[in-house]
């Protein structure tokens, strides 16, 4: 489809299937690595995206935790979000932080259930060995040889189980101490995802795909917003990754129905539609200033 035309809107996003000038002090960052363009890797990016409802939707650039915390330990995080009043940006600092910690604390977990399994394990391993000794003869022998061995397992628990799990709880107290100096930039790219998600809810379903520009229904609108300069192809390609990995797009092993997608992260599954079509037109205009470079 050349750039000019649109798809018809009438049944995008309704299957049930996955396919500015910044506040305070704040100078602009570099945007995210395009095919030669540069990017500041070192610093972590939070987009707090609006959604179909009152709540909002956190989003993370690095969704790595082994490489979240490396950032977070280099240098303090980015918090992009919509226009809010002075004494609430703190509050939307917060809500990055929180959800960071989500993040971290979930891999805290994933690493406790083996460390608990085998510390038992090697525990009861060790104490039969040490009561087999009392049996004289070759069944001491052989008692001695398991008690090696579970001393040996406890310590490769120790080493490859136990101190990863104490690091990531460190990791998770190391990154609410560099929210505390977090910076927050206004996006108004945002405050448009923003009117469009309300103008949807407002919309009767025979009304849906009228007004493709204020629903940013497909990448032409998403071209609209960049001539306008509201936003710029970089900053939008960045968020449209980030949206892929949130919605664990292409990943084979993620749900395919929307409606699990959006409770696995959180959101409506409207707003998880809406997000999908984003992440979609923004592949397509990355696409497109790929071939320009």
């Amino acid at each position: 489809m050349n750039s000019g035309e649109r798809a018809r809107p009438e049944e995008r996003g309704r299957d049930n299937t996955a396919p500015s000038t910044p506040e305070g002090s704040l100078e602009n960052q570099p945007a995210p690595r395009i095919r030669g363009l540069t990017q500041d890797r070192s610093r972590v990016t939070v987009w707090i995206l609006p959604t179909a409802t009152e709540n909002s939707w956190a989003v993370l650039e690095e969704s790595d935790p082994q490489r979240l915390v490396t950032a977070l330990e280099e240098s303090a995080p980015r918090v992009y979000s919509i226009d809010v009043p002075q004494n609430e940006v703190k509050d939307a600092v917060e809500f990055g932080s929180k959800s960071v910690a989500r993040l971290l604390r979930e891999k805290t977990q994933e690493r406790l259930f083996p460390l608990i399994s085998r510390l038992v394990l090697g525990g009861a391993w060790v104490l039969v060995a040490l009561a087999g000794l009392r049996v004289p003869g070759v069944a001491k022998m052989v008692d001695e040889v398991l008690l090696l061995a579970g001393l040996g397992f406890l310590g490769y628990t120790v080493f490859f189980n136990a101190i990863p799990f104490f690091g990531w709880t460190r990791s998770r107290k190391k990154a609410s101490a560099a929210f505390q100096h977090a910076q927050w930039r206004h996006k108004p790219m945002l405050g448009r995802l923003a009117e469009a998600l309300k103008y949807r809810g407002q919309l009767k379903d025979d009304e849906r795909g009228k007004n493709p520009d204020a629903e940013l229904l497909d990448a032409n609108a998403y071209r609209k917003l960049i001539e306008e300069k509201v936003a710029t192809v970089e900053e939008f390609s960045a968020l449209g990754l980030a949206v892929e990995k949130a919605l664990r797009i292409g990943d084979k092993q993620a749900p395919q129905k929307i409606s699990e997608i959006a409770r696995d992260c959180g959101i409506t599954p409207e707003t998880a539609i809406f997000y999908r079509d984003l992440a979609a037109a923004a592949a397509e205009i990355r696409l497109e200033h790929n071939y320009k470079i």
